[in-house]
């Protein structure tokens, strides 16, 4: 019956390594387009951006793609609609954690082991669908819900920042308590409350934490300086729309000049860039390894020369990775920038034919040493 069960779960995953061979296909060929056509742009930004100042409107730059520094501001006064929190900000977050059952799985070989720890998370973990329920139960919702407002009309001197760019403001602070917020809590509290640190905490004891016990933080964006590059439309920017195809909108607390700005953000594209293509190889070489399962399930039957087999399989599976990730890659090049896929193909299939060498040669030679050495322990 566990032959069976694993047979099928073999197959199983060679249909699941198929799909995540055709969708790492898909990824990473999106991923060269959306690589290069956010450089394009952002080279085309850097040429024609304008550096202006933040104290006046010129309508001679009206539709120029525009830089400037100064402070972001707000009449806004913010409140959380369920606690005592009010503060003038650009923006105000409350995060809700809950203290819940945690299932971990972990595989060797045909076996799946299962093991249960207690820990914080900011989203409901459905125990229903644990593989043991008793006694591992939690809570089917939080008694808060994570919370967020933003100022709706932020300016930098006399310019007002589209919504574009407000959501792109992440630098938060959180937001002090004391104890005197617990005399402003409302009655329908879930749970004793306390002021833990800057945190309030729904529970009996904080030291001792439970199951269904919550803790809530508040932070804020506060008025600071900050550098923005955007279009300028009379008094409001806005995204600036490239030839390349991208609209360029870019908000850093503190005051950059444009060369760094731009600098910066080339850098993350690169970086999101190389994060996307290990990604995508990587669920590449998984999907080859599950593709080439029924090869490792019979191997297990071959003796001494089964784990040679399985060895040569994952070979196998990263030098056709190589072959057909790199490809990727190399042909989205080809059909973006010609002139770098070409050497970008040769390489990649140059390292993937190597690859498929040493995974074809490696099973024969080392069954054959095995062997010998066999022959020559029964001799001796």
């Amino acid at each position: 019956m566990s032959n069976r069960k694993g047979l099928s779960n073999v197959l199983m995953g060679v249909v699941l390594g198929i799909v995540l061979i055709l969708g790492s296909i898909v990824a990473l060929f999106w991923n060269e387009g959306r690589s290069i056509q956010t450089a394009q742009s952002l080279a085309e930004g850097a040429d024609a951006v304008v550096s202006v100042e933040s104290e006046s409107v010129d309508p001679a730059h009206d539709g120029d793609l525009v830089h400037m520094s100064g402070r972001l501001d707000s009449d806004a006064i913010l409140r959380d609609p369920e606690f005592p929190v009010t503060e003038e900000a650009l923006a105000l977050r409350r995060e809700v954690e809950m203290y819940q059952w945690h299932e971990e799985q972990e595989r060797r070989g045909d076996e799946t082991r299962y093991s249960y720890h207690t820990d914080w998370s900011s989203r409901v973990i459905d125990s229903r669908r644990f593989n043991r329920t008793a006694r591992h139960e939690n809570p089917g919702s939080m008694p808060y819900e994570r919370y967020e407002v933003r100022a709706d009309d932020i300016t930098l001197g006399v310019f007002h920042l589209s919504e574009t760019l407000t959501r792109q403001l992440d630098n938060f602070r959180t937001v002090g308590l004391d104890e005197g917020i617990l005399e402003e809590l409302p009655g329908n509290v879930p749970a004793q409350p306390h002021v833990v640190g800057n945190r309030l905490y729904f529970g009996e004891n904080p030291n001792n934490p439970q199951v269904g016990d919550t803790r809530v933080a508040f932070s804020i964006i506060e008025p600071h300086e900050a550098s923005v590059i955007g279009e300028q439309q009379g008094s409001m920017l806005s995204s600036y729309a490239t030839r390349a195809g991208d609209n360029l909108a870019m908000v850093s607390a503190g005051r950059y000049s444009p060369g760094e700005m731009f600098e910066q953000a080339m850098a993350e594209n690169v970086m999101l860039t190389w994060m996307l293509r290990g990604g995508g190889l990587f669920a590449m070489f998984l999907g080859f390894v599950m593709f080439f399962g029924p090869i490792g399930y019979v191997a297990r039957f071959i003796p001494f020369v089964g784990a040679l087999i399985v060895g040569a399989k994952k070979l196998m599976s990263a030098g056709l990775t190589m072959l057909l990730g790199g490809g990727t890659i190399a042909v989205a090049w080809l059909f973006y920038r010609p002139l770098v896929g070409i050497p970008l193909l040769l390489i990649f299939g140059a390292v993937a034919v190597g690859a498929f060498l040493l995974a074809v040669r490696a099973a024969p030679t080392a069954a054959e040493a095995r062997v010998e050495r066999e022959d020559a322990a029964a001799t001796a």
